[in-house]
This record gives structure tokens, sequence and C-alpha cells, in this order.
């Protein structure tokens, strides 16, 4: 065993990112003997089997690290769960290297990824379920004719049973450096945009996120003034800092140009689109001069809008994700405002329209005046 692990850490090095090589092994090798990718699945299979599959063993997890990689799911700690690693270097038994079906083959393997971390599939039982995901997906692969239709068969792809995350269950979403499964996948959507750090303007890479922290775009010591969360996901940004001293109670922009290298502000509205937070909502975060009741007041509507604002745009991602598709930064952004366009034209619709001309009987100056249906009664 120790050889193995040896020679898969030489081949492929990723590998190791992702957790323990040697359970990588054993939890893959036992879902290609179907057997449960836990301690009994493990126990129960065949080892002499597990040294003839070796090399389709090796391939799968090698192949399995690059895909991950290459949706940017950089290592364990970043990682929502783990469930979905042996599924996947296992299903590449199936995917050959190159040619059509591997398009659509990779393509279900990203609707399996992305859905994992965005329902609550995994949340319990996740080896059991992980073994049915797996011999799912496995049916799917062997027949190469499989539709959008079939999909419903693998069960973290049954919308029904298993729904995506919506906007309020994001929002209360903690803190994406703890080990929950739907606050690292909003993590990780912005990692997988590109993540722009604020030091050097460069997208998150494996090695650049090692010297990244985890840090509040509301400030914690502000948040907590008023009793508000601040350990949130959604309040969250992996960026390098510049300091390390204590800022006290700031304002959200404020406290980013006091821990960043500020550039100017196109430059700056840029680089927060990337981790899909909205400069203009941030810009109108400011409590100079406020204290108690007046403070909690205008904090929790600013908060509560950046949250939602924030959680909006990541679940536009998700869909596309979760669908097997690659959204960009530019549709994402461009979608959202032109929907946030619509929803406020029609709140001034609503609140500045003059009432309806009267039909019938009815005289004009009845209408519309029947009691309790006007706006602000």
């Amino acid at each position: 065993m120790h050889e193995l692990e040896a020679s898969l850490k030489e081949k492929c090095p990723i590998a190791a990112r992702y957790g323990n090589v040697s359970d990588l092994i054993l939890s893959t090798s036992a879902l290609l003997q179907e057997k449960l990718p836990n301690t009994r699945g493990m126990i129960e299979m065949d080892k002499k089997q597990m040294l003839a599959n070796w090399p389709k063993l090796q391939r799968g997890l090698e192949r399995m690290a690059l895909f991950l990689d290459g949706q940017r799911v950089f290592d364990e700690a970043r990682l929502p769960t783990n469930a979905v690693l042996p599924v996947i270097a296992a299903a590449y038994e199936f995917i050959p290297e190159d040619g059509d079906f591997l398009a659509k083959a990779e393509k279900l393997l990203r609707r399996y990824l992305w859905s994992a971390f965005f329902t609550d599939r995994y949340e319990n039982s996740a080896a059991s379920r992980a073994f049915a995901d797996f011999k799912a997906i496995k049916e799917l692969l062997k027949n190469p004719g499989f539709s959008d239709a079939d999909l419903a068969a693998v069960p973290v792809l049954n919308r029904s049973e298993f729904p995506l995350a919506d906007v309020d269950s994001l929002m209360a979403a903690g803190w994406p450096k703890a080990a929950g499964i739907e606050a690292r996948a909003i993590l990780a959507v912005t990692t997988y945009l590109g993540a722009i750090d604020f030091a050097d303007h460069k997208p998150a890479t494996y090695d650049s996120i090692q010297r990244r922290e985890y840090h509040h775009i509301f400030p914690d010591a502000l948040l907590s003034e008023v009793g508000m969360p601040s350990y949130l996901a959604l309040n969250c940004a992996l960026i390098t800092w510049k300091t390390n001293r204590m800022i006290g109670r700031k304002d959200p922009l404020e406290y980013l140009q006091e821990r960043v290298d500020w550039a100017d502000e196109n430059v700056v509205r840029e680089r927060l689109k990337s981790h899909l937070i909205s400069f203009d909502l941030l810009c109108k975060a400011h409590y100079a001069g406020m204290e108690g009741d007046l403070l909690k007041q205008k904090l929790e509507v600013d908060y509560n809008e950046f949250l939602r604002d924030r959680a909006k745009l990541v679940v536009a991602a998700m869909k596309s994700l979760a669908g097997g598709d690659s959204p960009t930064l530019e549709t994402l952004w461009s979608t959202h405002l032109t929907n946030n366009a619509d929803v406020a034209a029609a709140r001034e619709t609503l609140i500045y329209s003059p009432p309806a001309p009267c039909a019938g009987s009815l005289s004009a100056a009845g209408c519309g005046t029947i009691p309790g249906t006007a706006w602000g009664q």
C-alpha cells in the first residue's frame, strides 16, 4: 500500500492536495469493486483485485484531481465535501481520454460536483449516498446516448428530492473556514470566477490561496456593536491583507482601504466584482457618528441588502454550474444588473402610477378608495 501511495504522489502530486492519499486510494478502490466508500467497504473489498485495478485506479485519481483543479476547487481546505472525490475518480473508468463523449461525460461530472456542493445530499449518510450516486452515474456513462431526461436517475441530480440552495439558505451559511458544505460552496463559486486578489490583481490559484486569508467585508467590530452576525460566508472574501494590525469600527470600504493596497475606483470595482461583491452597495454603507438604534437600523438594512444581493449572484452562478455549464463574470453581472433595474422600474411603477380609470357606473371620485387597499395603509 505504501508503494502504491508513493507512486501516486510521484506521478500526480495534485491528488494529495485533496486529502489523505491512502484514504483516496482505498475509497475509490471500494467503489470500483461496488463497495461502500467507507471503512466497512474498504475492509470488505478484495485487496488482490485492488492491485489488479491499480492502473485504472491511479489514472482515475489523477483525472479527478485535474478535474477539480479545472473547476478551481484547489485543495482540501476549500473543498465543500470530500464525498465527491472517490465518485469522480471511479467514474473516470467509464470516460474516454478524448473524443466527443469526453465532453458530455465531464459535463455530467460538473453537474454532479456542483449539485453535491449546493444541495443537502451529503449533509449526512455521505458514504451510502455517494455509493448510490456513483452507481447511477456509472449506468449513465455506460450508455453514451443518455439525455437530460435521464439525469434524475442520479439522486443528487433529482431536483424534486434534492433542490438547489436558495437565496435565504445561502444568507444563513456560516464562515467558510469551517467545514460547512454550503459555506465552502459559496467560496468555491468565487474562486471559480477568479477571486482576483487585491494585492497583485491576479486570479486565485492553488499557490496564491495558500497566502490568502479569510476576511470580512462588513467588519466584525462594526457588526458586533449592534449584535449582528459577521461570520457568514457571504460576508467573506479570500484575499491578501497588507497588515495584520487590528483595525476598529470602520465603514466597509474604509476598512478594506486600510487593509489592502488600494487602487483607483475602477480597479477596485473590478476586483470586487470577481468576488461577486457590489462596489456600489459598499459605497453607500456609511456609519460615521451613528450609534445605538440609529446605527442598528441603518446597518441592518445595508447589511441585509448586501448579503441578499451577493446571494442572488451566487445563485445565478450555482444554477449554471449545477447545469454543467461555465458561467462568466460578464454574463452574471450583466444579467444581475438588468434584473435589478427591472425590479426597480417595476417598484417605481407600482408606487407612482396614477389609479386606473374607473369602469362602469363607479364615479371617478370613488375609484381606488376601497378601505384598506390604498398604498401605505
